[in-house]
């Protein structure tokens, strides 16, 4: 089935018209849009000759906002090459420095900086002894020169001391002259004054005597003033005592008549105590017997009393008595009976315990054998054990002994390897002593500094390294006494061996890289073997 739209001839003319007219003003706006490019294009072509354009005056700033960026970026460029050059140089002579530091730290170079440092203390012991003369040579001019003023000095102060003497000896006569007649004026004062003086010296010796005659005056008035009253004083004590002897006599009396009355009246108190203790005896006596008949005629009432109560007692303590006979017949009975079955349960629990013991026999004689299989079976287990493990033990011991002498082996590799390393390492420590040396020598000979503490440090390091041939020993001093092992002797090379190494293991593995090398001279690579325990093994070898 086939549809199909009908337009008329005007239908399709407007239809037409209406699809036709979009792409006219597409085609429209395409031509103008190209116009338009092209006056654009033709208008920076035309732009582009101009100087003065916005868009020019843009492109120059950025051109040279670019130039200078890249200037900018070049010139930090350059200082990062330089600043990383100056820093590279920096670095290289630090550890220039370092190194040298570090090997002026090792002995060597310190015994060659020592030699160098002595060198250098000679000439400049040199300069100071040339200093020292040149001093001296000019300190002595200076002292002649010294002397020499000196000297004219000399001979103006003694010309000027001479007038000075001769001036002071003229002041002397003057002041001598003047002194004398001081002199004479004191003496004719000195007279007058002490003739005044001894008759003041007079008037006081007649005052003192005077006074000293009344003071002796004085005291022999008070001397007897005393004495009497002292003579009055006695004849008043002797008074006195007579008095008191008195009037002791009279007290010791008093005392007698006192004690004599003190006696009387406690003889008469002694008598009143007496009759007043008869008194009260007395009337104890009588209020006893009162009491006493008193006591009687209640106790007469009261035994009829006493005597009811006992037989009321005597009744109940027989009735008592059979009841508790009774009682006793009746727990022996009880005791009696308690007894045999007693008997007979121990002697149920006797049958009970033997049969248990029995079978507790019979099961531990079952367990016992059992035990035995047991034991049997683990005594084989054990053994076959112990048989396995042997077995593994020598396994194992027989793969120790392997690694072993292959451990040994790598270990005598390792000490013929550190042996030509150290070896390489000394020669390299030699050439850089003999630079070393050559550059302090050279610098030396460029100051005029002496060389040869130097030049002996160098032999010295040559004998210490063994590079220098120690000369035949004479023969007198030579001993026939061999040291050491005989085969040590006969394996030793005549000559002084240059190899020098001390092998240390680090733990109880072979690693290359854990040993210490000393210079320690050895005379052959047997000695490094024994000192690892490898000589025997090495003698089965060659044996073998």
């Amino acid at each position: 089935r086939v549809e199909a739209v009908l337009y008329t001839e005007e239908q399709w003319d407007r239809l037409k018209d209406y699809i036709g007219q979009a792409e006219r003003r597409a085609k429209q706006v395409a031509e103008e849009l190209k116009a338009k490019q092209d006056r654009k294009i033709c208008s920076d072509k035309m732009a582009e000759k101009w100087e003065n354009t916005f868009v020019n005056l843009r492109k120059k700033r950025f051109e040279s906002r670019r130039l200078r960026l890249e200037r900018e970026k070049n010139r930090k460029y350059e200082r990062f090459l330089n600043l990383q050059t100056e820093q590279k140089k920096v670095k290289e002579a630090v550890r220039k420095e370092c190194r040298d530091r570090l090997y002026e730290g090792r002995d060597n170079a310190k015994c060659a900086l020592s030699a160098y440092k002595f060198a250098e203390t000679l000439r400049e012991r040199e300069r100071q002894i040339e200093y020292n003369r040149k001093a001296r040579d000019l300190e002595l001019e200076r002292e002649n020169e010294w002397a020499r003023k000196v000297i004219e000095d000399v001979k103006l102060y003694n010309k000027e001391v001479e007038e000075m003497k001769a001036k002071e000896l003229e002041k002397k006569r003057e002041l001598g002259k003047q002194f004398i007649e001081m002199l004479r004026n004191g003496e004719e004062k000195r007279r007058k004054d002490k003739e005044a003086r001894e008759a003041e010296e007079r008037e006081d010796m007649a005052f003192i005597k005077k006074e000293i005659r009344e003071i002796e005056e004085n005291e022999r008035k008070e001397m007897d003033r005393r004495k009497r009253l002292i003579r009055q004083e006695l004849i008043e004590n002797r008074q006195g005592v007579d008095e008191e002897r008195k009037i002791k006599k009279a007290e010791e009396k008093e005392e007698t008549d006192a004690l004599t009355i003190i006696a009387n009246a406690k003889l008469k108190m002694e008598n009143i105590r007496k009759e007043k203790e008869a008194l009260m005896k007395a009337a104890a006596i009588e209020r006893r017997e009162r009491i006493a008949h008193t006591v009687m005629a209640a106790a007469e009432s009261k035994e009829d009393q006493e005597e009811e109560i006992y037989q009321k007692a005597k009744a109940l303590n027989e009735k008592l008595a059979l009841q508790r006979i009774e009682n006793e017949r009746n727990h022996s009975l009880q005791l009696r009976q308690d007894r045999i079955d007693y008997h007979k349960e121990f002697l149920r629990q006797e049958e009970t315990r033997t049969i248990k013991k029995n079978e507790l026999k019979k099961w531990e004689m079952l367990q016992r054998f059992k035990a035995e299989d047991i034991n049997k079976k683990l005594k084989n287990l054990r053994a076959e054990r112990m048989r396995k493990k042997m077995l593994e033990t020598r396994n194992d011991n027989l793969r120790q002994a392997k690694e072993e002498k292959l451990r040994r082996q790598e270990e005598i590799d390792y000490d013929i390897q550190a042996m030509k390393r150290a070896a390489e390492l000394w020669e390299m420590d030699d050439q850089e002593y003999f630079n070393f040396i050559a550059e302090l020598k050279k610098e030396s000979i460029e100051v005029g500094r002496p060389v040869f503490p130097l030049d002996n440090e160098l032999c010295d390091y040559k004998k210490r390294t063994g590079l220098l041939e120690i000369p035949p020993q004479h023969k007198i001093l030579k001993s026939n006494v061999p040291i050491g092992d005989d085969e040590e002797m006969k394996l030793a090379p005549k000559q002084k061996d240059l190899v020098r190494i001390t092998y240390t293991k680090m733990g109880n593995t072979a690693n290359p890289m854990t040993f210490e090398v000393k210079r320690t001279p050895i005379t052959f690579v047997r000695g490094v073997h024994k000192a690892n325990g490898l000589q025997d093994q090495m003698k089965k070898k060659g044996k073998a």
